[in-house]
């Protein structure tokens, strides 16, 4: 069982989610907390972290050091 973060929380992850899932923790990273329940209510096994990677770097980089695998589904000028 892996720990695995997802940064971002558009619908694009849910099928990433879903090859994931039962076998490995996840954890999405976003600032949507609107999207961030709607995900939580599909998968409520997730975890979820409200986090702005523009801003908040120490937060991110605790969050990362928790996890095995890192994937950012965030628009890549963030």
């Amino acid at each position: 069982m892996k720990n695995v973060l997802i940064f971002g929380s558009g619908m694009v992850i849910c099928p990433y989610i879903e090859y994931l899932l039962p076998k490995n923790i996840i954890t999405i990273a976003s600032l949507e907390k609107d999207l961030l329940d709607n995900l939580k209510s599909k998968y409520p096994e997730i975890l979820c972290e409200i986090i702005d990677v523009t801003k908040d770097e120490e937060k991110m980089r605790n969050i990362i050091k928790k996890c095995d695998i890192v994937a950012s589904f965030v628009p890549p000028q963030f």
